[in-house]
Order: structure tokens, then sequence, then C-alpha cells
């Protein structure tokens, strides 16, 4: 009689298998977390762009629905109770006020001043920058004219680099959004 010796196979992994797939998802993860990061940067500096162009398109549709002055604005400081303009600037990443203003000038502080948004930026984010100081302040009237002279171009940077997008307002104060090189401030055709 023979007696059958009874094999028991292991349904788990041996050590070389688990060592070669834990390398295998190092490398993995080395290649992607660059990419990643990458990702979210780009992602915070189009949320940022989109932050204001809203901004602006919500102080054009104020200005009409009240029939008075409305004024987007980077402040001197954002944190005050009572933030005023910045005389002259070309940074709005820190933040950025929304009043009402019936005497159509960029004083926040005065008595029928009255402020409907305000915005304020990541220390480290992504920046939103003028290449002049002429964009400073942007004021609509009561039929939705801007105060621009001409179409202005703002640089959208990701932290830490270059600019990647542009937001384009034209002389109306409508903002586009669109990557460096594929968009240009100056078309008429609004792409």
């Amino acid at each position: 009689m023979y007696w059958k010796r009874k094999v028991f196979h292991s349904g788990g992994f041996t050590l070389v298998e688990l060592v070669v797939v834990i390398a295998m998802m190092g490398v993995l993860l080395a290649l992607a977390v660059p990419s990643f990061v990458a990702m979210q940067r780009n992602s915070a500096a189009a949320t940022l762009g989109n932050e204001f162009a809203m901004a602006v398109g919500f102080a054009r549709s104020e200005a009409i629905a009240k029939n008075k002055c409305v004024t987007v604005c980077a402040p001197e400081d954002i944190t005050v109770a009572a933030p005023t303009c910045a005389d002259e600037g070309r940074e709005w990443s820190s933040g950025w006020i929304v009043f009402s203003n019936p005497k159509c000038d960029s004083v926040a502080t005065d008595d029928t001043a009255e402020l409907l948004k305000f915005y304020i930026g990541r220390t480290g984010g992504p920046t939103l920058t003028a290449p002049t100081s002429k964009v400073a302040t942007l004021r609509f009237d009561a039929r939705g004219r801007s105060s621009l002279p001409g179409q202005q171009a703002l640089d959208l940077a990701p932290a830490g680099s270059s600019a990647t997008k542009l937001v384009c307002l034209d002389m109306m104060g409508r903002a586009r959004i669109g990557n460096v090189g594929a968009i240009s401030c100056n078309d008429s055709n609004q792409n």
C-alpha cells in the first residue's frame, strides 16, 4: 500500500517576485510624481485665471445691472478691513477686490462705495501679472464699457514657472484665457 503524501502549495508570492513588483512600482512612481505635480500647478494656474475672468465678468454685469460704476483692482493690502486700490501695480496674484462706486473713481473706502466681492490669493501659488501698470485698475461704467485704453494681456504662470497661459482683456472688458502661442490678445476673431 502506497501512502500518498499531500503536497501543499502556497498561494502567495515568493520573495523574489515581491521585490520585483516593488521595484517596478518604485520606477513607475518616480516617473509619475513629477508629471502629477506639474499637472497640479497647471490646474492651480488655470483656476486663478478662471477666477479672475469671472470677477471681471461679474464686475461688468453688476455695473450694467446697478447702473453705476464698478471697479476691479489689485489692493494695497487685501487683509485689512477696508482695502484700497494700489496706485500702480502689475501683480494680481495676491488678490483683488470688486466694488461699486457711483463716483467712478478708484476709492473703495468712501461712503458711496460698496464692496461686492474679494479674492485672496495663495502665497507661493500661481502668478497673474500684467506686463505694464496699465491694468492695475479695471473700471466699468453704467453701460458696461471698461476703462482699458486697448486690449491688454496678463501673464498666467504656475508656481515657479514662466507664463504658460494668457488672460486677454478686450476694450469691453471681456476676458479670454488661452495657452501662450495659441492665443493672441490682438486677434479680432476672438479665438
